[in-house]
C-alpha cells in the first residue's frame, strides 16, 4: 500500500473515533451562552452537506470513484460577530475545512458517509475562533434522476472554543425527505428534527433546496442554488422562537483531472429571527479542492 494510502486511512481512523467521542446526546455542557448557541446555528449548516452536487445530471464529466476529499478554504464575512443585539460588530473569519466521503451501493439503496474537521479563525478577536467535528449517514432509496426518491439522514455535529479546547455544544440533526431531478435541475424537500446538549437548541424545521447547471464548457459547469428552511425551536427562555433561513449559492466547477475538481464558491446567507441576536447575513468566498480516489 503506497505511503498516502497509508495516511489517508490514519487520518479517517483518527477523525471518525473523534467524532464519536464528542457528540453524546446527554453530556453536560458547561457555561453555554445565547452567544454560543448562536454562534453553532451561524456555522452548522456549512458542514455535513449531502454531496449531491456531484449527483447532478448534465455534467459533462462525472465522478467514478467512490472515496472523495476535500479541501475547503473560505472567507466568511458576517453582520454580527458578538451575536447580540446591543453591540453589534461586523466581520470576517477564516475557516479551512477538510472532509473524506463515500458512496456504496446496496441493490437500490444508495448510501452516503461522510466526516471532517474545520477551525474558524476570527479576524477582528481570537476569543470568538472556534473549531468541529461533523459528519454525514444518508440512505437513498434510488436515484433521483430516474424517480421521486426518499431519504432518511443522520448529522451530528460538535463545536468547541479556540482549537478544541473547550466542548461547546454536540447537535444531532435527523432529517427525512424526497428527492427529484430532471437533467441538470435538482429539487430536494424535507423535514428535520434537531436534538442537542443543552434544551433550548432543540428544533425542528422544514424546508426546500432547488439547484440548477449550466454547461459552461467541456471542463466547466456553473451550479446555481437556492434553499429556503423554516424552524421552530422547542424553547428559549420560556418562548418559542421561529426563524426563516435562506441561501443563494453560485459555484463554478473546473475539471482539472478526470480525478480532480477546482470548485469556487459564493454564497449568501441571511437569516432572519424572532429572538434578539440570532438575525444575521453571511457571505462565504473561497475555493474547494476535490479529489475522487478508487482504492
Amino acid at each position: 500500500m503506497h505511503s498516502y494510502n497509508r495516511l489517508f486511512f490514519r487520518f479517517a481512523i483518527l477523525a471518525l473515533a473523534a467524532l464519536i467521542h464528542s457528540v453524546p446526546v446527554n453530556a453536560q455542557v458547561p457555561d453555554i451562552s445565547v452567544q454560543d448557541l448562536a454562534r453553532a446555528e451561524a456555522l452548522e449548516d456549512e458542514y455535513g452537506q449531502s454531496g449531491q452536487d456531484e449527483e447532478i445530471d448534465g455534467l459533462p464529466f462525472a465522478p467514478r470513484r467512490p472515496w472523495t476529499f476535500q479541501l475547503r478554504l473560505p472567507v466568511d464575512w458576517r453582520s454580527n460577530l458578538t451575536l447580540a443585539e446591543a453591540e453589534k460588530r461586523s466581520g470576517a473569519t477564516i475557516g479551512p475545512d477538510i472532509s473524506v466521503s463515500r458512496r456504496w451501493a446496496l441493490g437500490r439503496l444508495r448510501i452516503f458517509t461522510e466526516f471532517g474537521s474545520f477551525s474558524n479563525t476570527v479576524l477582528p478577536d481570537a476569543a470568538l475562533d472556534t473549531a468541529g467535528i461533523y459528519g454525514t449517514f444518508e440512505i437513498e432509496a434510488g436515484k433521483p434522476s430516474q424517480g421521486l426518491t426518499p431519504y432518511l439522514g443522520y448529522e451530528p455535529f460538535s463545536l468547541y472554543r479556540s482549537r478544541f479546547e473547550s466542548h461547546i455544544i454536540a447537535l444531532h440533526r435527523f432529517s427525512a425527505g424526497l428527492r427529484r431531478a430532471w437533467g441538470p435541475t435538482f429539487i430536494d424537500g424535507y423535514v428535520r428534527r434537531e436534538v442537542a446538549t443543552i434544551n433550548s437548541a432543540e428544533r425542528w424545521g422544514v424546508g426546500t433546496t432547488v439547484s440548477h447547471t449550466l454547461v459552461l464548457s467541456a471542463s466547466t459547469v456553473l451550479n446555481l442554488r437556492g434553499e429556503a428552511e423554516y424552524i421552530r425551536h422547542d424553547e428559549l427562555d420560556g418562548d418559542r422562537r421561529r426563524d426563516l433561513r435562506t441561501r443563494i449559492r453560485t459555484r463554478v466547477i473546473v475539471e482539472l483531472d478526470p480525478a480532480v475538481d477546482l470548485q469556487v464558491t459564493a454564497d449568501l446567507r441571511r437569516s432572519w429571527s424572532s429572538a434578539e441576536g440570532f438575525s444575521i447575513t453571511s457571505f462565504i468566498i473561497g475555493p474547494t479542492l476535490v479529489a475522487r480516489l478508487g482504492f
